[in-house]
């Protein structure tokens, strides 16, 4: 008998199937109705299609790929095997006795850094000591080509803004207040125009016709003056991003139906809310006693943290910046194409992945450290990774100074243009601090935010002998040079007020 399948639709469609023997034979019909589950699963398994069996492929053949791309052939895609301790261990800068800062700022009051503990030091020394000459030029370069700053001086309005920064001040409205309300004279000295006192408005002139790459190139040139001092190693980057919450409402119009900031995204981290703004996606320099930034980009809030880490060092990779060895990141930026692409620069990746990944080898270090084993170095043992990756949390350090210190959380500004040039900003005032205190000879300042908090005009004029005191030198009194002071093992220091004016 020939066996004749009719499968019955729903839909009144009808599918019918004979299977032919060898022989002849009247057929027999069997009914499937395919709405009813029983009868669906016996027809599942009559139409289930049957394949031939695959034979393994035999021992020692593999496939070869035949074409190479540049990259590949340039730089070998095997992972560095140096060692942990290699990675970790950092000299200690030796300024040189600060020599440096006693051409700008004077022998004695360069003593006063050397010998003095407590003393942090002048805000003056952070554009003293630096070429602050830069935004001259760059002023000069700009009103050829026919851009208008809108300002009295561009070197001006750039102290102005460190300034703010260094102070705490949020909004622009806030700083011209109290510049008002307190002395404003006490930056005349570092100032073009010694009376200048700016408004909100000529902040607000200022960045939208700055373009962002000066800020970003007097930013490369100071990092690139710290390279030349050994001040800064690129072997162990770390990455994260900030939230900055732009000068715009969390709620969308409700007639327009966007953010009065169109270049702002919602941003959400860990299910929990954070409002309108945008990310600022940071390289950092781990370098033992000192953390450096070495490179930023900015994204729109809504932007996923994956993709801020893929250009973020892409665009790194195509800078002029030294490659890295390893390059450290929390779970924000895991994902296997990540992975692939750092590795195949030669850089390792210790990126932390997610707990419940288990198509790719996942593996745990510690209560909340899980990285992908493929990317790790065979040499390395499981405590070489947890100590290599217990440095990540420098880079939290870096953004809370941030928040708490300069108070930068949420801008007065608004657009992705501004909030990247206030961001660059941010970093040349950090940049500036470590470049400065490697100068005066205090490298216990270059992790200190506060530093570099007074100006000398507002230096008490007494401060300075409570120094002294507290720091165990014998005061001998004073004579018509000044005041002179009794060191411990040392020559009598002469020292004068009128030194720091």
């Amino acid at each position: 008998m020939v066996p004749m399948f009719d499968f019955v639709y729903a839909n009144g469609r009808h599918v019918i199937q004979y299977q032919i023997p060898d022989y002849y034979a009247p057929p027999k019909r069997k009914i499937f109705r395919m709405s009813d589950r029983r009868q669906y699963a016996k027809a599942y398994k009559i139409l289930r299609p049957v394949f031939p069996p695959r034979h393994p492929r035999r021992r020692g053949r593999k496939r070869v790929t035949h074409f190479r791309s540049l990259w590949e052939w340039l730089h070998p895609v095997t992972l560095p095997q140096m060692r942990v301790e290699y990675l970790l261990r950092f000299h200690k800068v030796t300024p040189p006795a600060p020599r440096i800062a006693e051409d700008v700022i004077g022998p004695r009051a360069a003593g006063v850094y050397r010998d003095v503990p407590a003393f942090d030091g002048f805000f003056d020394d952070l554009v003293r000591l630096n070429d602050f000459s830069y935004f001259d030029r760059a002023e000069v370069d700009l009103a050829a080509k026919g851009v208008s700053l809108g300002a009295p001086s561009l070197r001006d309005m750039v102290v102005f803004e460190l300034t703010r920064l260094q102070t705490g001040n949020r909004s622009y409205e806030e700083f011209a207040r109290n510049l008002r309300f307190f002395c404003p004279w006490c930056l005349s000295p570092l100032l073009r125009a010694p009376r200048l006192v700016p408004t909100r408005q000529d902040f607000s002139r200022l960045f939208r016709a700055l373009p962002a790459s000066v800020l970003e190139q007097f930013f490369f040139d100071r990092l690139e003056e710290l390279q030349q001092l050994r001040v800064v190693v690129f072997r162990v980057l770390l990455w994260d991003t900030q939230f900055i919450h732009s000068n715009a409402s969390d709620y969308k119009d409700k007639e327009t139906g966007t953010y009065s900031d169109p270049d702002a995204g919602l941003c959400v981290h860990d299910n929990k809310f954070l409002g309108v703004g945008f990310k600022a996606s940071t390289l950092y320099a781990y370098c033992g006693d000192r953390v450096v930034p070495v490179f930023c980009r900015v994204f729109p809030g809504n932007t996923a943290e994956v993709d801020c880490f893929r250009q973020t060092m892409e665009a790194y990779f195509e800078s002029d910046l030294p490659s890295p060895v390893v390059v450290i990141a929390d779970s924000g930026g895991y994902s296997a194409a990540n992975l692939e692409y750092i590795a195949k620069r030669g850089v390792v990746p210790l990126v932390n992945a997610r707990e419940n990944i288990v198509n790719q080898p996942v593996k745990q270090f510690a209560k909340h450290l899980f990285l992908n084993a493929e990317y790790i170095p065979a040499r390395w043992s499981d405590d070489d990774v947890r100590a290599l990756y217990a440095v990540r949390t420098a880079v939290e350090r870096c953004f809370s100074h941030v928040v708490v210190v300069f108070n930068a959380k949420r801008v007065s500004i608004r657009g992705l243009a501004g909030v990247t040039k206030h961001r660059w900003v941010v970093l040349i005032l950090d940049v500036l601090k470590i470049l400065a205190s490697y100068k005066v000879g205090r490298p216990d300042l270059f992790q200190s935010p506060t530093a570099f908090a007074r100006t000398r005009l507002a230096f008490p004029s007494g401060l300075t002998r409570s120094l002294y005191a507290a720091a165990g030198y014998e005061l001998l009194g004073e004579t018509e040079a000044g005041v002179r002071f009794g060191g411990r093992n040392r020559d009598n220091l002469g020292f004068s007020e009128a030194n720091f004016k």
